[in-house]
């Protein structure tokens, strides 16, 4: 089922990435960084297919902090720093949106509302708590379509808001704190209705602070890369990012949180 291929896809991406690093300490660079994009290729294939993937952004983070002390293995060459930054961007253009999650919560809460077994067991409900779902709405059929009608609604939103998230990231542009500490409480609901549909809410609520995360983790491996490629070419770090705009970057990436550009201390901070 779907979530045995979410473990496996764990499995086999953390393989890889152990492959790569093996790899990369016996000196073959070229190949590790092939390991290194193809771990990042099974989380991308895992995330088209399920709900979540158990640990990817754990792994991807993993791979793109690797990828930090590849660039600084001893014969490395700016040209092959260079060509990894094209193809780690074109990987991470690959990754789907979050909005699959919001659209498997939807369909799993659903079933909840269905009264199946099955779903419940998936949310990990206890014996007394499924009895008294399915009771409640078996009986008060009246509060299953308030539920529906609800889990419509939020989902709707939700699915926008993300989009819209999504978008105003990969625009580069200032995203308030509001927008992704998490979840508003509809005022649409009452507490019946947020008792019902609380393990919906478990499955969606951090998204907004995930895409924010795994889009700092893409600019900044990027960044470090091109630092790396300038100092492969000049044998010390830049001055200033200015520095490697043009020749390895398009531009300065910014922190998506604060919508300004990364600080850079090539000395280190002072003490």
């Amino acid at each position: 089922d779907r979530d045995m291929l979410v473990y496996r896809l764990d499995d086999l991406a953390r393989l890889v990435l152990c492959s790569a690093r093996h790899l990369e300490a016996k000196g073959e660079l070229d190949e590790a960084l092939d390991r290194y994009l193809a771990a990042l290729r099974v989380l991308v294939h895992g995330r088209r297919r399920a709900r979540r993937v158990y640990g990817a952004d754990w792994i991807e983070g993993a791979v793109y902090d690797r990828l930090g002390g590849w660039a600084a293995r001893p014969g490395q060459t700016p040209e092959r720093i260079a060509a990894a930054i094209e193809r780690v961007s074109e990987v991470a253009e690959g990754f789907p949106s979050r909005g699959n999650a919001i659209k498997s919560a939807y369909a799993l809460t659903r079933r909840v509302i269905d009264t199946d077994p099955d779903a419940m067991a998936m949310m990990g409900f206890e014996e007394n708590e499924a009895i008294r779902t399915v009771l409640s709405f078996r009986w008060m059929p009246w509060e299953r379509t308030r539920a529906l009608r609800l889990l419509n609604y939020v989902t709707a939103e939700e699915l926008r808001r993300l989009e819209q998230l999504e978008s105003d990231v990969a625009e580069g542009r200032r995203i308030a704190p509001e927008r992704w500490r998490g979840r508003r409480r509809d005022p649409r609901s009452n507490e019946f209705d947020r008792r019902r549909l609380r393990w919906y809410g478990s499955y969606i609520g951090s998204l907004s602070r995930e895409v924010m995360d795994a889009e700092t983790r893409r600019r900044a491996v990027r960044l470090v890369l091109a630092l790396e490629a300038w100092r492969a070419e000049h044998g010390r770090l830049p001055p200033s990012l200015d520095e490697i705009v043009g020749e390895y970057l398009d531009r300065v990436p910014v922190d998506p949180y604060c919508g300004e550009p990364f600080r850079y201390i090539p000395r280190g901070v002072p003490a």
